[in-house]
């Protein structure tokens, strides 16, 4: 396999999503080969420090969670009972219990469910399962994540001579503009007080950046940045600058129909992970923050 092998996999597990009227396929799967002396060689430069990231036990500061937080020393496990018994049914990890999934609501909780592995003669046979797989772009970082953890597991077992890799996914979809639902908004990350100083400067290419990235958030949804800047903007001393208040006469609406939509679309999202509706209300929520930005920049 060249150095491109995975991104060509990449490609064609795309396509077939992709080539689905709906963009979403139910039990979907797909198989790879990857010779184990080709698994540094193929590493996804452009995600890999992001796989890392999920590898993690501790999340950034942007992330909600990391899967590495969940499996704890998994791949540890998974080494130290291969050693024990080649053929173990036993060696994987989980990431979820039935205690996490339970009463979780829409709080974010992994996709990726399990990675199991096993070894016969010189094969080391790999499956990785998911509740739900954005194809786009996150099954990229999937891949790499998936890549690291073979790297360390081939080095335990040097006679090894390739992978036979399987992945599948309960619901496989191609929408890569909710990937931003994966990580924090920038300005839920920043603290209150700085949007309120952003308001003081006058800062609308600032604040416009920092809407920007809540604009993009579709699974994770939250009002709390909305209506700190709206509890800035009805301060009577609150400092604002010229250029925030000759516009709060359209912003102070704007972003009570913000608010208004995100509180609609986390109740969508309550009934549906998916569908005509849903879309409807992610659609009008971006539809209500993009309203806020024109009149920033206006």
């Amino acid at each position: 396999m060249d150095q491109n092998g995975l991104y060509d996999a990449h490609t064609a597990m795309v396509a077939t999503v992709n080539g689905e009227q709906k963009k979403e396929v139910f039990n979907w799967h797909s198989t790879l080969e990857i010779p184990t002396a080709d698994l540094q060689k193929v590493r996804m430069v452009d995600v890999s420090a992001e796989a890392a990231q999920w590898r993690s036990a501790e999340p950034a500061e942007d992330m909600y969670f990391t899967h590495g937080q969940y499996y704890g020393d998994g791949l540890t496990y998974i080494i130290d009972e291969l050693k024990r018994k080649s053929t173990s049914n036993r060696a994987l990890y989980s990431l979820l219990a039935q205690k996490n999934i339970r009463d979780s609501g829409d709080y974010p909780i992994p996709s990726f469910l399990t990675f199991q592995c096993g070894i016969e003669k010189e094969i080391l046979y790999c499956t990785a399962s998911f509740r739900a797989l954005e194809v786009s772009h996150f099954l990229k970082i999937n891949l790499e994540e998936i890549r690291l953890n073979l790297v360390d597991i081939c080095e335990a077992f040097p006679a090894l001579e390739k992978v036979r890799l399987h992945i599948f996914a309960f619901h496989a979809y191609s929408r890569p503009a909710a990937v931003a639902a994966l990580r924090r908004p920038k300005i839920e990350v920043v603290p209150e007080g700085r949007l309120l100083r952003l308001m003081q400067l006058g800062d609308v290419r600032e604040l416009d950046a920092l809407l920007a990235g809540l604009a993009e958030s579709t699974t994770v949804v939250s009002p709390k940045s909305l209506r700190a800047l709206l509890g800035n903007l009805q301060m009577s001393d609150g400092g604002l600058h010229a250029n925030i208040l000759s516009r709060r006469g359209l912003l102070e609406p704007q972003l009570k129909d913000a608010i208004e939509a995100c509180n609609e679309l986390a109740k969508s999202r309550k009934a549906a992970s998916r569908g005509v509706p849903g879309q409807a209300k992610i659609d009008e929520f971006h539809a209500a923050v993009k309203k806020i930005q024109a009149t920033l920049l206006t």
